[in-house]
């Protein structure tokens, strides 16, 4: 019984013995080329195993030449720089943001955000399991009286689309929303929540809220917070997240 290996061999002198033949029908064959004989099945045989050869066999000088890639490689290597990466980074900065306090108020905005987003998010899922994303997603429903199309959804939670669909899949697989047609051939779709997911919802929103009050609120008093809430208002940027 023939391996896959001796399989396709005998398949691919079968077929150029075929192209071979149908050309030589065709027109006259250039010189150079031989052409198949036409005295019996060992000539045939033979003139096979020829051109089987000639289409499977691998020229000695790219078996023995270098491997490109690893020569590339090792061309491209270097070794640790030498340069003073800090001062570098710091004129970069200071052509970058002229203004010193700006420079300072955007990483401590950075550093805020990012540290408080983590710590929610911990302490939701240490109290309900629940993360931060599926209360955004849970609760911009809830608010917007239960139903979104997965556009808006996406616009609301700061999300593209396509991660949207993803999120609304996993949700949707734990029962907690669900898919309404708005018309026959479902092109428009309300993502929609069910009574597990407002029951979902109701679970997750007491502890996330205490924990924005404990976390930011409590922190700031009635001015500061007015003040923040008017200076973030006035660096949003309108764009899109779809």
């Amino acid at each position: 019984m023939l391996t896959r290996m001796e399989t396709h061999r005998e398949h691919l002198a079968h077929v150029a013995l075929v192209v071979t033949l149908t050309r030589g029908r065709a027109r006259a064959t250039p010189a150079g080329i031989s052409q198949p004989p036409t005295n019996g099945s060992a000539g045939l045989k033979a003139f096979r195993n020829r051109r089987l050869n000639r289409l499977t066999s691998v020229p000695p000088s790219v078996g023995e030449r270098p491997n490109l890639l690893l020569g590339l490689a090792s061309l491209q290597k270097q070794g640790p720089t030498r340069r003073d990466t800090a001062a570098a980074l710091a004129e970069l900065v200071r052509k970058g943001i002229p203004r010193h306090s700006g420079a300072q108020a955007w990483r401590a905005f950075l550093h805020a955000h990012a540290t408080l987003m983590r710590s929610l998010d911990s302490d939701l899922r240490a109290k309900t399991g629940s993360g931060l994303n599926d209360f955004d997603v849970l609760g911009q429903l809830g608010e917007a009286g239960g139903s979104l199309r997965i556009a808006e959804l996406a616009e609301r939670v700061y999300s593209s689309r396509s991660g949207m669909t993803r999120r609304v899949d996993r949700l949707e697989a734990e029962g907690l929303l669900c898919r309404v047609a708005l018309d026959r051939d479902a092109r428009g779709v309300l993502v929609t929540l069910t009574d597990k997911g407002v029951r979902r919802l109701e679970q997750v929103a007491g502890p996330h809220l205490e924990a924005v009050n404990d976390l930011f609120v409590s922190r700031l008093n009635d001015q500061e917070l007015a003040a923040l809430a008017r200076m973030l208002r006035k660096v949003s940027v309108n764009t899109s997240f779809g």
